[in-house]
């Protein structure tokens, strides 16, 4: 379970805008569907599968503006539909708070 800057050593700065890579599976539950969501990244690609929704693929870049902050940029492999989330990476949790209503509306959390 690699950690967002696991390829630097604790000694080394990261400069931002800086992009990265997440890797493995990050899961939620909806609480009021009482259903879970499932992330996981693998390379370039990010799979979610949802309990009603289905399965989506699309390849990703994650563009962090500081230690936690950062962008999603997602194209749905299916489709070629790009879109942009807004992202929070909580290291000492590794978990993902994804913003896809945008910031002015809550998050939802995705831990590992």
């Amino acid at each position: 379970m690699a950690r967002l800057n696991a390829e630097y050593g604790p000694s080394q700065l990261v400069a931002y805008p800086h992009i990265t890579r997440f890797s493995g599976t990050y899961t939620t539950t909806i609480p009021l569907l009482n259903s879970e969501q499932v992330l996981t990244f693998k390379r370039d690609t990010l799979t979610i599968v949802d309990e009603f929704t289905g399965t989506h693929s699309y390849h990703y870049l994650a563009t962090m503006q500081s230690e936690s902050e950062g962008i999603l940029e997602l194209t749905e492999i299916a489709s070629g539909d790009p879109s942009e989330i807004p992202i929070q990476y909580v290291e000492e949790a590794d978990c993902l708070v994804l913003y896809s209503m945008g910031r002015e509306k809550p998050g939802v959390t995705y831990c590992k």
